[in-house]
């Protein structure tokens, strides 16, 4: 695997998840990391999922960049490096670099500075208490730059929870604090900070200006208030420098509020001033903060980083997703252009502050500072805002990353390589982890609806709701940025889900099921992408006891609403019934993933049967015929639904699942309308309206994508096999074009040729065209010639100047076809197969040519070993691989003509024709 580092610095930390292959690398193995030297690099991985055989899925490594380390590249090697140990109860040291910890926080030193952190100031109403004890686990062993775990219990309601990676060359502490709120009810948080004391005085000046530094205090994005003085516009950088020492809080603005106070041997951080307003937190609730504390004279920014597409993509780790590569540029620039447009364009720089008020056009993804403010603060950030009035709230509300927004930005980071993707979705899955997600249960906030709108304050909801969970955004995040808090979440929802479908037999099932067809749907996807990761048993079982009842029902729904009439010893009613009245493609398309999740992992029957089920009722009922899209919904209740409804974005939820039902049966339908739908719904991801919107398209529209790219190359792949040898004999031919014209192979069929000694003129009327006694082999060969011309070539552009020198074909004249010609200023060796196809082109330049000056030109191929080769003059200008043979027979052989009737303009002499 090739690893791009962005802007890398000796000694830089690079930390990164990578996938691998089934089969590739067995358990156990070892690895070398090489810079674009050959040099080993310093390197520490540990192991995170496998394949069902047992080989590593994923790994996640440290490594110590150098010099050159722009790209490195990571293969099988040498045994992994030893684990470290804790040296004592509240002591690790690595590299001269010491943390000690006690119950009132932790002292970090190294290279004669030290700091000793004060984190845990708090103030809530009610009042609540946090631990004074830690428990503490190393959960990185790594020499390069260890991970340990501080955490405390729970006590009064607050859990403190502390991640500190030790950096020891470069002297830098990494810190992220997260704070959860385990108390039953809302309370107000007032106050939240921490206290740096260092060994000596420093004389601080902020880093982005090297001014003298005092206070700092945002209180609100985009406002800033400096030592007291009123608020002004701005996005500073909360980064100090004293000497050498260095302290930052990450993404302080965008997460405000905050305030940074730098005092001789002191800096007070406050995560959340008193002097802000109380903030409602909901209970479950966990905020988390970002801190990189330098002794040595850096600040530790650790690099950027992406893997290379087409190796990753290739891993099958993130199921069919390809790579964007110049080939689906040229064959899908509908899709290509539209999902960067739509991933790019889901901020704007002014959303509608009164209902129905005006909003702005999108602003750079990458500048925040344009972006605004209601994308930002503690609660906010990483999260989508939806317009004013959505879902009939009052208030703005957040989607909560529905459809699971940060998913679809770390598919298209994996598939081009960029890395803001990469860094959006990373706060996203922060946001999913920590403000979404409950703490206390595992359970999920969806955006809720009417005065419950989500706000993440007053309106929160209490709950999750079936039609609204996910883990892939959050799985994802610890497999490629290691994000722990975000393993745990998705395991905890896991473990939550497991919970609400507690039971045996189908009533487990079915009693979410009444509901709507994704209150089981989404449940599944959820316990699939954990269970790709950590394949438990108890998530296997419930997911095999989920398909085998949705293919029980969806073989015969009818029959299930006749004969089942109760439920939970009571009498059941029905909401929205799957492939009856009510039931809306994109919820079955969202069980159409859970199955193709389940079975990509399992292989079981009755996922697939379940997913054909499902995918004829769409083929047959809901698809509409020169629409290209979905009913909404079949039979509708409400008017509005049912009134030519057919919104095309739905599409993109409902293609994948098609395309893998045709994988399964081969039944054309299916592809026809996956590949139908797919292109009728690509113009609405050029205007998302939000996250949401994002989410919907985002998160299995790549996919698809992949299915069409391997429909493609199957197609090839048969087109390649149903053609056939050659059936032409071997000719060889070495001499002028006279001696050929004289030898009896051949017979004139056209042109009246005309000869200068030996050679032939190509002009006007003077040309010929034979027909072989005897058609000729086309599996391989070799041509050469030498050509006179009369004319100067021209500078590019110029006229197009068509010519042709030497023509090989059955007939009509471009099937099974071998044809050298030129145009404007380029040479081009041409190949057709039998059925009449362009195989590939060798090309050269020829701007050099001139009148009276002879070059000679070559070329051989092979269908065998696939390969051909183009010279001039002796010279290598062109190698292509032929991936098809041409077939057929040469039965025509044109000197000096085709193929639209062109003509050379000049002598050819010295032929040279071995073929077959």
């Amino acid at each position: 695997m090739k690893i791009t580092v962005h802007q890398a610095v000796p000694g830089n930390l690079l930390l990164c998840g990578v996938p691998f292959a089934p089969g590739v690398l067995p358990a156990g193995s070892g690895l070398v990391l090489r810079d674009p030297q050959g040099q080993a690099l310093p390197l520490w991985w540990s192991e995170r999922a496998w394949w069902p055989d047992g080989s590593l899925k994923w790994i996640y490594l440290h490594a110590r960049l150098s010099a050159s380390s722009n790209t490195v590249e990571l293969s099988p090697g040498e045994a992994q490096p030893a684990a470290l140990s804790l040296d004592s109860a509240n002591l690790l040291e690595v590299g001269g670099a010491r943390l000690e910890w006690g119950h009132r926080g932790w002292i970090f030193s190294t290279a004669g500075q030290l700091v000793r952190v004060e984190p845990g100031r708090v103030a809530t109403t009610p009042a609540l208490g946090a631990a004074q004890t830690w428990t503490a686990e190393l959960i990185e062993p790594s020499p390069l730059a260890p991970l340990l775990r501080l955490r405390q219990p729970v006590t009064a309601g607050l859990r403190f929870d502390h991640l500190l990676r030790l950096d020891p060359v470069q002297g830098v502490l990494h810190w992220q604090q997260r704070l959860s709120f385990l108390q039953e009810s809302p309370c107000q948080l007032g106050e939240l900070g921490a206290t740096l004391r260092f060994g000596q005085n420093h004389e601080w000046v902020w880093q982005e200006s090297g001014t003298r530094a005092g206070c700092l205090e945002v209180l609100r994005p985009g406002l800033c208030a400096r030592d007291g003085t009123p608020p002004t516009a701005g996005h500073p950088a909360a980064a100090l420098s004293g000497g050498p020492v260095r302290v930052v809080l990450e993404k302080a603005w965008q997460r405000a509020p905050f305030a940074l106070a730098a005092g001789a041997d002191q800096v007070q951080l406050d995560f959340y001033p008193a002097s802000a307003p109380p903030l409602t937190v909901q209970s479950g609730t966990s905020f988390r903060h970002c801190m990189r504390i330098g002794l040595a004279g850096r600040d530790g920014a650790n690099p950027a980083w992406s893997l290379d597409p087409e190796t990753a993509c290739s891993t099958g780790a993130f199921g069919p997703l390809p790579p964007r590569t110049d080939r689906t540029q040229k064959h899908y620039p509908g899709y290509e252009q539209a999902i960067d447009t739509c991933l790019r364009g889901g901020r704007l720089s002014a959303l509608e502050k009164t209902r129905g008020g005006p909003r702005s056009g999108p602003a750079a993804l990458a500048d925040e500072t344009a972006q605004d403010e209601e994308y930002f603060g503690l609660q906010h950030y990483g999260d989508w805002p939806m317009p004013l009035g959505a879902y009939g709230g009052v208030r703005r509300m957040y989607a909560d990353n529905e459809y699971d927004v940060p998913y679809a930005y770390f598919l298209q980071f994996i598939r081009t390589g960029e890395g803001l993707f990469a860094e959006v979705a990373y706060h996203g899955a922060v946001h999913l982890a920590d403000v979404d997600s409950k703490a206390t249960n595992g359970d999920m906030h969806f955006h809720g609806y009417l005065e419950e709108a989500e706000d993440h304050a007053d309106h929160r909801t209490p709950g999750g709701e079936l039609g609204h969970y996910w883990t892939d955004g959050l799985v994802l995040n610890y497999l490629l940025r290691g994000d722990l808090w975000s393993w745990e979440a998705a395991r905890a929802q896991a473990a939550f889900l497991l919970g609400l479908f507690a039971g045996e037999g189908d009533q487990a099932i079915r009693r979410h099921f009444l509901n709507s067809e994704r209150a089981v749907g989404w449940p599944l996807v959820a316990l699939a992408g954990v269970a790709e990761v950590k394949r438990e048993p108890a998530l296997l079982a419930k997911m095999q006891q989920m398909a085998a009842f949705l293919s029980r029902f969806t073989a015969d729904p009818d029959r299930q609403l006749e004969e089942i009439d109760e439920q939970d010893g009571q009498p059941l009613r029905w909401w929205r019934i799957c492939q009856e009245d009510g039931a809306k493609p994109f919820m079955v398309g969202v069980v159409l993933e859970g199955l193709e999740r389940y079975h990509r992992l399992s292989k079981d029957p009755a996922a697939a049967q379940a997913l054909l089920h499902l995918s004829r009722f769409l083929v047959e009922k809901m698809w509409v015929e020169g629409i290209e899209a979905f009913i909404y919904e079949w039979n509708a209740f409400n008017r509005g639904h049912r009134e030519h409804n057919y919104p095309h974005y739905i599409n993109m939820m409902v293609a994948p699942g098609l395309a893998y039902a045709y994988e399964l049966s081969g039944e054309p339908a299916f592809r026809q309308v996956a590949t139908r739908a797919f292109h009728a719904s690509l113009w609405t991801l050029f205007a998302p309206d939000g996250g949401k919107e994002i989410g919907m398209v985002g998160r299995t529209s790549a996919l698809m994508v992949g299915r069409l790219c391997a429909w493609q190359e199957r197609d090839e792949a048969t087109r390649r096999a149903r053609l056939s040898p050659s059936n032409g004999v071997a000719f060889h031919f070495c001499g002028s074009p006279r001696h050929l014209d004289r030898s009896g192979a051949l017979r004139l069929q056209r042109g009246t040729p005309r000869w200068v000694g030996e050679d032939l003129l190509s002009a006007r009327d003077s040309f010929a065209v034979y027909s072989w006694t005897t058609p000729v082999g086309t599996e391989r060969g070799r041509i050469g010639f030498t050509f006179t011309p009369d004319w100067d070539c021209p500078p590019h552009p110029g006229p197009v100047a068509q010519r042709a020198y030497l023509h090989l074909c059955d007939q009509p004249f471009t099937r099974s076809c071998l044809s050298v010609i030129s145009f404007y200023t380029g040479l081009h060796v041409r190949f057709y197969d039998e059925q009449r196809h362009y195989i590939e082109v060798l090309e050269a330049g020829i701007g050099d040519w001139k009148a009276g000056q002879p070059p000679r030109i070559e070329g051989n191929g092979d269908t065998a070993t696939g390969g051909a080769v183009l010279f001039s003059d002796g010279h290598e200008k062109d190698k292509r691989t032929l991936d098809r043979r041409l077939g057929g027979a040469f039965k025509r052989l044109h000197l000096g003509h085709r193929p639209g009737n062109w003509r050379a303009e000049g002598r050819l002499s010295e032929l040279e024709l071995d073929l077959g």
